[in-house]
């Protein structure tokens, strides 16, 4: 009876150190996997931030080299509002964002 006693309390504390160092462990890399996250989104963050930047400077009209030289409007932009004619308010914006069209350039 004894040894089964001893059996069984080694067996508990076994398991019961077993799992605990697992828990650790996935404690840790759930942490790691956060912070990796947390960069990503902060990366992507900057992205959009940087590419809202260059659209507002490229947005600015180029003044005339010559006077009387006439503006002209670049193609891109064109393309650009065709591209967002045919998106449903729903749908994944066409800029990159990553957010809903409503949220980004529906507004």
């Amino acid at each position: 009876f004894q040894n089964l006693l001893s059996s069984i309390n080694s067996e508990i504390a076994y398991n019961f150190f077993k799992h605990a160092r697992h828990a650790a462990d996935m404690r840790e890399k759930m942490a790691q996997m956060q912070t990796q996250i947390a960069n990503e989104s902060l990366l992507q963050r900057s992205g959009v931030i940087l590419q809202g930047a260059a659209k507002e400077l490229g947005a600015k009209p180029a003044q005339p080299s010559a006077p009387g030289a006439s503006t002209s409007q670049s193609p891109q932009s064109t393309t650009q509002s065709d591209q967002f004619k045919n998106v449903g308010r729903n749908d994944a914006c066409p800029c990159g964002s990553g957010k809903k069209f409503k949220k980004c350039h529906g507004a």
